[in-house]
């Protein structure tokens, strides 16, 4: 079995050490690591690793930020020379090899699938949640993530094997054949949504399951902290081109699409979030409206 993984950078220097160390721990598995930003110390950290593995280990740096679909697309480009890909954030541990859950599941039926990961911050918390729905996102706006929590927590004693609605873009592995069928990430989504687009599709055919066993840890947030508020802008454009790609265009972009925009402005106002600036929110407000009126032409991150 061959297994291609790509890892996505951003000035992610002090984690993609254990990170790409934990994948190339498994023979099996070349590692491409895009940097979408062009960090000299990320190249220094992947020329160490490389220097043990150097048949194994791409570096690949954009000359820009070409954001989480279209950097996994480029670092998953030889896809078909491999029996499976997988996506794996920087800020992830692999404990147990990524080839051993590849053989652990039943593709006859499953698109994708994961195994747990263990947060330091959300360690009751799966990484995978139920399927997006306007209900979630309406009360996502007004609660937070906790509108998307699992519904139940498995029992990590018992590794079997389950159904999921949606996986966490930050650990997953499929057949190369499928990603190619797939056809990959959709690279209208620069940042977020990328990963629940790609899992609704993937359950239009068999799709997703995931196992309960842990298989590594995943600190989660790091590149988000990080983007100095470019993030938080870029995941409310791609909620709206998520919104219109899946319900109904224009119609369907303003009629919920911009209320929900809204009401998450006001609600994270009053209540003084502080993980964004004021001044970030109304960006984000604005670029909405960019998006709206002139679909397809904003770009944040670039």
């Amino acid at each position: 079995m061959k297994l291609l993984v790509t890892v996505v950078a951003f000035h992610s220097a002090a984690e993609i050490g254990p990170c790409v160390s934990s994948l190339l721990a498994d023979p099996n598995v070349t590692v491409t690591v895009v940097d979408n930003s062009a960090d000299l110390q990320t190249e220094l950290a992947c020329s160490a690793i490389a220097v043990r593995f150097p048949s194994r280990l791409t570096y690949l740096s954009p000359s820009s930020n070409l954001g989480f679909a279209r950097a996994c697309n480029l670092g998953l480009s030889r896809a078909s020379e491999f029996d499976f890909i997988g996506l794996v954030n920087p800020d992830v541990v692999l404990t147990s090899p990524i080839t051993l859950l590849a053989e652990s599941i039943d593709w006859t039926t499953t698109s994708i699938a994961t195994a747990r990961l263990i947060s330091p911050t959300h360690n009751t918390q799966p990484n995978w949640r139920p399927q997006f729905s306007l209900p979630r996102e309406f009360a996502k706006a007004i609660i937070g993530t906790r509108a998307y929590a699992a519904t139940s927590h498995p029992d990590s004693s018992h590794p079997e094997l389950i159904r999921v609605p949606q996986i966490d873009g930050a650990f997953i592995v499929l057949r190369s054949y499928t990603w190619l069928a797939l056809r990959g990430l959709d690279e209208r989504f620069e940042l977020y949504y990328e990963d629940v687009d790609l899992c609704r599709r993937a359950n239009l055919a068999h799709g997703c399951a995931a196992i309960t066993r842990p298989w590594g840890t995943h600190q989660g947030g790091t590149s988000y902290k990080r983007s100095s508020g470019t993030a938080y802008i870029a995941h409310r454009v791609s909620r709206i081109r998520f919104i219109r790609k899946w319900y109904g265009r224009q119609i369907g972009a303003w009629l919920i699409g911009l209320p929900i925009t809204f009401l998450e402005f006001i609600t994270r106002t009053v209540s003084n979030v502080d993980t964004e600036s004021p001044t970030q929110r109304i960006a984000a407000i604005q670029a909405v409206l960019s998006e709206l009126r002139h679909p397809g032409s904003v770009h944040v991150l670039q």
